[in-house]
């Protein structure tokens, strides 16, 4: 795997690695909140499990709206990572 060093283009390698940790991260914030809301809970377990998919996809959405961010703002690096 290929580190990704500041004002270089972006590889495939840390590219699929960003998409992996938003992942894990956007499904963390959905169980927890499935988990929480359980351990709280005043709403039907449905209920709770749409909201947590709503949550983990609100999540990737925000990650993949930073990753862009990033990639914009690196200089000489192009949306699609290239040069």
């Amino acid at each position: 795997m290929s580190d990704t060093v500041p004002g270089e283009p972006i590889g495939v390698d840390s590219r699929r690695r960003e998409h992996l940790t938003a992942l894990r991260d956007a499904l963390l914030a959905g169980g927890l909140f499935f988990v929480l809301s359980t351990l709280w809970g005043r709403t039907s377990v449905v209920e709770r499990a749409v909201l947590a998919v709503l949550l983990t996809l609100a999540s990737l959405g925000f990650a993949e709206l930073r990753a862009r961010r990033a990639r914009r703002a690196a200089p000489g690096v192009a949306a699609d990572g290239a040069v």
